[in-house]
């Protein structure tokens, strides 16, 4: 089993589960044997089920996981690791037992795995999608699809409906046609505090087209919507991606 790289969000001041991990082990034939690992804010619980028999181990992370973007490694070796970026940590989690891993299944919500392009992705389909926010004051965004599609953006009480005009994006001011496919499509939003707080989305890689939003605080989720057309994947992007560095380091376009 190879390492895996997995990106999940933390709540400030929560105790919260991040992940969980279940290990299916055991060839056909054996009674269910598994390992169920659970990382939270504040530790790493395992539970064992082995030939009928369950165990319970509890393993305090030294320090409790910030707000925030979170990165980790998770490790099959003589034993489970889990490494925590932030905290540069490794917690060894439990020996593994002699039975082979049959297979390894991750559950949680905010999850990107092995993506080295410093993005996280969504899919938005039918249900919205809700993106949390850092603190930071800028946010890239881009949004790919195969197919033609009509999406929103909900920032706080404000909705933004996105479309595509004079071969570029727009919000919906008038008639305007669906975004086209394989194309990515960039949206920066920057919010300042200045007699209140102003949001402004940028639209389109020159960011031309844009829109002003008065918020009440500064946001710290943004609600995705497919209106129409197909399903697409919402990218949020750790540096700017149409930056020259970022482009140089990045061979190829689109997802991870």
């Amino acid at each position: 089993w190879s390492d895996t790289q997995v990106s999940g969000w933390v709540f400030s001041n929560r105790s919260q589960t991040i992940f969980t991990l279940l290990v299916q082990l055991g060839d056909e034939g054996y009674p269910r044997n598994y390992d169920n690992i659970t990382l939270t804010t504040r530790n790493v619980e395992l539970v064992r089920v082995k030939d009928f028999v369950k165990s319970t181990k509890i393993i305090p992370v030294p320090k409790i996981l910030s707000d925030g973007w979170q990165e980790f490694v998770f490790k099959v070796t003589s034993m489970y690791e889990i490494y925590s970026a932030s905290l540069n940590i490794s917690l060894p989690v439990y020996f593994t037992s002699n039975l082979p891993i049959k297979s390894i299944e991750f559950t949680g919500s905010n999850l990107t795995f092995n993506c080295i392009k410093k993005m996280r992705v969504w899919e938005v389909d039918i249900q919205p999608v809700i993106i949390p926010l850092d603190s930071s004051q800028q946010h890239w965004l881009s949004i790919y699809a195969v197919g033609e599609v009509s999406p929103s953006l909900t920032l706080g009480e404000r909705k933004i409906r996105l479309g595509w005009e004079n071969n570029g994006l727009t919000t919906l001011g008038g008639p305007s046609s669906p975004l086209p496919a394989f194309t990515q499509h960039y949206i920066t939003l920057s919010c300042r505090a200045d007699n209140g707080v102003y949001c402004v989305i940028k639209l389109g890689e020159t960011g031309s087209s844009q829109e002003i939003l008065k918020q009440r605080q500064f946001p710290r989720s943004l609600l995705v919507e497919r209106l129409s057309g197909d399903k697409f994947f919402l990218l949020l992007h750790q540096e700017d991606p149409l930056s020259a560095s970022f482009q140089n380091a990045t061979s190829c376009p689109g997802l991870c």
